[in-house]
């Protein structure tokens, strides 16, 4: 950074420079937040919001990489691309400070000049006027933190929770990790990389490969210059913030998540746990309910025996019970904390393995009661109307994550205009604005945006009402190609994201469709969602066309039926939208 008066190269001086005073305050802040978790039997770091570095290589090339699904990528083999202008200069670089959560385009819209909108606009003919200034191509992202000596001999993991569009990890240097699937968490394995008791550098290369800025997501994307496609997101290139460094004993809860029941009061706790050893190993899991509002006194617990196999992962699940717990509403958004604790069984070691992992969550019950008889939408055993909105998740500074006090607003704002819901509507719902929904009171409702594309192309897209039987097993509905494959995984991540949220009552796939439900991809999907979640209804899509054809298709919690149109545009469900105009102004609409 000019005029950084960082010292490179420079003789000593007894004085301490702005880039030392930065540094140092990023070290004891860094230490601060260290023993205010451990002291709560978590080992972990995060890394400051604030402090990061933003770097654009502009000459980096990106167009020919080929790119590489969670699935395939392997980081043994997967090339490694440092800055064009070597690791060491990125000291030296005209980067500029910035806070998490953010975008190259929030601090530098037009860097690359302004241009026509093509393909990324739906007015983009009527409205020549606005150009497009979003930067395509690579940004890097830094932030040095000192990681204690306690993280030695400890498996290290750095977990991101949201970035755009292909995020490229390294740790000093050391390529760590790997993601395409747009505004989704991952989770880098920092083991072999991390330093501890010294500073360590995690930086992010970060490619924008282009996008809409508009709120059509039916699109596909070409990689560069390459014949890889997949759903066409939101334009922007950044991070989402709360990115935080984890070490683990060698057995620890590589997921945590809990699903509410029909009876009130019981709450099924899931989880998995990685056992990297190579022996088999017994465990004991503790689950606690805990009320923060009564000094986190706990209102239950229960307990369960593992048996772990070596270096694998292995699911458990139990239901603890409070029947005098209260329940979580709009009016009356009440929060509960599940610790789960994990302890080593059967073993004279000196220093057994442990780990303790928790998250909120509340009571609440949606559900469509009556099919077939006098149906309507429950909520918490009481008949409900469901008034909502739609937001497109462009947030304001960065357009694509919500700081805090954004998330609040639009909670408050839609109380404040009488609304008892919100829909993430055709982008993927964000974990700051789930976190506020939950806090406040206001019910969601989710869609990945582009869900169309993990049904291929095989079927049409809109069709009339099927006529004969509908094989609904899913059998033979495997994605075929790069978008389906990217689409599908997109929505399993959304929903093991999000799925403690009492706040989140449904998920849908796509917004104003009506497929052909001869496509197998259809169940295959839908069946899929409802194994990753089976307490939420999941819908195949929402809106027109009202009457017929329906071509709907849904689950329930809990059930393995799924209801669809066999051809009399009724399955039991409609979820039609009243309000007409694309929700923007328009002059034509006030003429």
């Amino acid at each position: 950074m000019e005029g950084s008066g960082d010292g490179l190269g420079a003789e000593p001086s007894p004085q301490i420079g702005s880039h030392q005073m930065h540094r140092l305050t990023q070290i004891l802040f860094a230490l601060i937040l260290f023993a205010a978790v451990h002291a709560h039997a978590q080992v972990v770091l995060a890394v400051p919001d604030s402090g990061w570095h933003l770097w654009l290589d502009r000459t980096a090339r990106w167009e020919s990489d080929s790119i590489f699904l969670p699935a395939d990528a392997d980081l043994r083999s997967l090339p490694v691309h440092p800055p064009t202008i070597g690791w060491d200069m990125l000291e030296r670089s005209p980067g500029i400070v910035v806070t998490l959560p953010s975008t190259v385009e929030e601090h530098h819209w037009g860097a690359s000049d302004f241009r026509p909108y093509r393909g990324e606009y739906a007015y983009e003919e009527e409205d020549s006027i606005v150009e497009n200034g979003n930067y395509l191509g690579v940004s890097w992202w830094w932030h040095d933190i000192n990681v204690p000596r306690s993280f030695a001999g400890k498996t290290v993991l750095l977990g991101i929770r949201g970035a755009r569009l292909r995020a490229e990890v390294y740790m000093n240097e050391q390529l760590i990790g790997y993601n395409i699937i747009t505004e989704t968490a991952f989770t880098c394995d920092a083991s072999k990389a991390v330093r501890p008791g010294q500073i360590n550098r995690i930086a992010i290369r970060i490619t924008n490969p282009g996008g809409r800025l508009d709120w059509v997501d039916t699109e596909l994307l070409t990689w560069g210059t390459t014949k890889q496609q997949f759903h066409k997101s939101h334009g922007f290139g950044g991070l989402d913030r709360g990115i935080q460094l984890v070490a683990h004993d060698p057995v620890y809860f590589s997921d945590l998540w809990a699903l509410n029941r029909r009876e009130p009061g019981i709450l099924r706790v899931c989880g998995r746990i990685m056992n990297t050893t190579r022996r088999a190993a017994k465990g004991t899991v503790r689950i606690q309910l805990l009320d923060p509002d009564s000094g986190n006194k706990a209102r239950a617990t229960v307990s369960q025996e593992v048996e772990l196999a070596p270096t694998h992962e292995s699911a458990f699940q139990t239901e603890i019970k409070f029947p005098g717990a209260e329940l979580w509403s709009n009016e009356h958004p009440k929060l509960y904390r599940v610790q789960a604790h994990l302890k080593q069984k059967g073993t004279k070691a000196k220093h057994p393995w442990s780990d303790t992992r928790e998250l909120k969550t509340g009571f609440r019950w949606f559900v469509a009661d009556g099919i077939g008889k006098d149906a309507m939408l429950r909520f918490n055993g009481q008949r409900i109307r469901l008034t909502s909105a739609i937001s497109w998740g462009f947030w304001g500074m960065n357009g694509l994550w919500p700081t805090r006090d954004l998330a609040e607003q639009e909670v408050r704002s839609a109380k404040t205009l009488g609304l008892n819901a919100l829909q993430f509507h055709r982008n993927i719902g964000k974990a700051e604005a789930l976190d506020a929904a939950d806090r406040l009171g206001l019910m969601r409702y989710m869609e990945p945006g582009g869900g169309q594309t993990a049904l291929g192309d095989r079927f049409l897209l809109y069709s009339p009402s099927p006529k004969g039987p509908i094989d609904d097993s899913g059998r033979d509905g495997d994605a075929q190609t790069f978008s389906e494959r990217y689409m599908e995984e997109k929505i399993v991540r959304m929903i093991r994201d999000h799925r403690s949220h009492p706040s989140l009552l449904l998920y849908c796939v796509q917004n104003e469709i009506h497929p052909d439900l001869r496509n197998p991809r259809v169940f295959h999907l839908l069946r899929r969602m409802h194994e990753e979640d089976p307490s939420r209804i999941v819908v195949l899509k929402s809106g027109f066309p009202s009457g017929n054809p329906c071509n709907e298709a849904w689950m329930e919690p809990y059930s393995d039926v799924v209801h669809h149109d066999t051809g009399d545009a009724y399955c039991g469900w409609w979820d039609d939208h009243t309000v007409g105009g694309p929700g923007v102004w328009r002059d034509d609409l006030y003429k």
